[in-house]
Parts: C-alpha cells; sequence; structure tokens
C-alpha cells in the first residue's frame, strides 16, 4: 500500500542543525586549522625529502600560502600550540608525533618554543622562510644555536614567538613572549 503525500504534511527541515557525528570534527575554524596544519607538515616533509629545484615544491608552497591567506582572512590569527608531541589549535590536536626523531612538535619543543602566532599579512618570503628553517633542523648545532634564536633573527613581522625559559631555582616556568602582539 502506498501513502499519499497530502497538501497538509510539511517536509523535514534539517537546514538550522547540523548533525553532531562522535568522533567527527564540525566545527569549521578546527576543520581549516586541521586543513592548514596538515599542508604546513607536508610542505615541510616535501622540502626536506626534495631536491629544491623540484617542481612539486613550489606548488605546495603556494598551496600552503593560499591555504594560510584563506585562514587569516576568516580568522585574526592563528596560534598553534607546542607540546611535547603534539600541535594543538584552541585546546584540539592536530598533529602528533612521539617519535623524538621525527616529530616536529618535539623538535619545536625541545627548543623551547611553545606557540607559534600568524597573523594577517603573512607573506610568501616568510612562509618560505620557516619551511627552510624547519627543513634544516637536523643541521642546527644545538651549542651555537636554537630554533627561537634562528627564527627571531629572521625578522618576520606577522608571527609571534613565544618560548618557556626555566629557572632551575624557584622552579618556576615563566613564558617569554617576544615580537607583535
Amino acid at each position: 500500500m502506498t501513502e499519499e503525500v497530502s497538501a497538509d504534511k510539511k517536509p523535514l527541515d534539517l537546514s538550522g542543525e547540523m548533525p553532531l557525528i562522535e568522533g567527527v570534527e564540525t566545527d569549521e575554524e578546527i576543520l581549516l586549522s586541521r586543513d592548514l596544519t596538515g599542508a604546513f607538515i607536508k610542505a615541510v616533509k616535501a622540502f626536506r625529502f626534495y631536491p629544491p629545484d623540484n617542481p612539486t615544491l613550489k606548488g605546495l608552497r603556494d598551496q600552503l600560502l593560499k591555504k594560510f591567506q584563506f585562514f587569516l582572512n576568516k580568522y585574526p590569527s592563528f596560534v598553534i600550540q607546542i607540546g611535547e608531541y603534539d600541535l594543538s589549535y584552541k585546546g584540539k590536536v592536530l598533529y602528533e608525533n612521539r617519535d623524538m626523531k621525527t616529530s616536529l612538535a618535539f623538535f619545536l619543543y625541545k627548543d623551547g618554543l611553545r606557540e607559534i602566532r600568524f597573523v594577517k599579512h603573512l607573506e610568501e618570503w616568510e612562509v618560505q622562510g620557516i619551511i627552510d628553517i624547519l627543513k634544516q633542523s637536523e643541521q642546527i648545532n644545538p651549542l651555537e644555536d636554537d630554533m627561537v634564536t634562528i627564527m627571531w633573527e629572521k625578522n618576520f613581522s606577522p608571527f609571534h614567538l613565544c618560548r618557556t625559559a626555566w629557572k632551575l631555582i624557584l622552579m618556576l616556568t615563566v613564558t617569554v613572549c617576544e615580537g607583535p602582539s
């Protein structure tokens, strides 16, 4: 028996709600930050692997720059919190790697970086400069330099570094923020 649709029945309207699916992120800002972080990690890995004249690298850098610009046109900043083995945005883990030899998060964390803040007007040379620093991470002599110093010396204008300095005598953690706020 077929059911007839009468004129007084209204179709179900689901336009006002987005269903929450357990384990699946629905917040657009978090989704975009996850996509941007993925593109950033992919670009850093590719720049470490491919020779500098490989055309794939230009495409990855351009794609990363566009993702940064898109995100920063929608939101005032992109703040990556750096944990010992993870990178997060607004408390949501976007990247995790517990292998100390290959983890970008661990590499930044061990040099004292706890946060990187990207803001509007990020330029192509700055994106390339960050990638260049991170691709050379294995060649940094820890007795002469650290990641914070190398990034600071590049004079990146539109991002903000926060590092933690340990005062062992007082067992107190002090966060030192440098750059524009």
